[in-house]
Formats: C-alpha cells, sequence, structure tokens
C-alpha cells in the first residue's frame, strides 16, 4: 500500500524531468511570448520597445497580432465552466483521468481501512480531475 502511495510522487516526479529535458517547440516560444509580450518567447531576452518583430538576442521573429494561448486557471472549475482554448488536450485528459481514477481508488482503499480522513482528502482529489476530464471532454467535443 504505501508503495501505491509513491506512484503520483513518481509521475510528477517523471513530469518535471520531461520539463527539464524537453527542447521548447515553437508552440512553446509562441505561448510564453504571448503571456509575456515584454520578453522574447525562445530565449527570454527583454524584447520591450522593439518594433522590428525580431529578437535581438536569438533572431527568434516574434508574432504579431493576438494569440490564442490556455488561460493560467483554466482548471480551476468553480470559476467557469467552459475552456476556451487547451493546447495539449490529450495530455490533460490522460492525466486527470489517470491520476483522478487513482486518487479515487486509493480513497476507497483508505474508506475500507476506515481511515476517513485520508479517504475524504484523495476522494476530493479525485473528484476535482474527474470534473476537470469531464471539461476537457467537453471542450473536444466543441472543438470538433
Amino acid at each position: 500500500m504505501t508503495y501505491l502511495m509513491c506512484l503520483p510522487l513518481i509521475i510528477v516526479a517523471l513530469r518535471f524531468v520531461w520539463l527539464i529535458l524537453h527542447e521548447p517547440t515553437e508552440g512553446d516560444a509562441v505561448e510564453n511570448f504571448a503571456h509575456d509580450r515584454e520578453h522574447c518567447g525562445k530565449c527570454g531576452y527583454s524584447v520591450t520597445g522593439n518594433v522590428t518583430g525580431i529578437c535581438p538576442e536569438c533572431g527568434w521573429v516574434y508574432p504579431i497580432g493576438d494569440l490564442t494561448v490556455e488561460e493560467s486557471d483554466w482548471s480551476a472549475w468553480w470559476r467557469k465552466w467552459r475552456i476556451k482554448y487547451l493546447r495539449h488536450t490529450l495530455w490533460h485528459l490522460s492525466s486527470y483521468l489517470g491520476i483522478g481514477s487513482f486518487c479515487l481508488a486509493m480513497a476507497a482503499v483508505f474508506w475500507a481501512k476506515d481511515d476517513l480522513i485520508p479517504a475524504v482528502m484523495i476522494a476530493l482529489l479525485g473528484i476535482h480531475l474527474s470534473i476537470n476530464a469531464i471539461r476537457v471532454i467537453d471542450y473536444l467535443r466543441r472543438r470538433n
């Protein structure tokens, strides 16, 4: 049972390793730039006042105009149900379904052992993740 509790920590650790080793794509650079238009989306160099549209540090040609990006707090379903834009839909959906199911299963294990406080806490996390999985599915249906 203790080893099962380590599974989410291993998944989170692997995610951080992926983020560290991941080579940023053009989409990542555009998203970074959309969130902070004063810095280059690729290298982070300040482009405040730069009218050329090209980063003087790395040469990245940054986009001009409106950019569609994920809202930073899109997973807060209690603030707003409908997701406007989601970039990595399959990643989010599989993560929410997988970890949410795991949390609900672990909550059932704790409940069966009469450990009610951990059972309720883990169940609430599983419910939160499951609600966001439903929201991602709703987003995918509306997009198609």
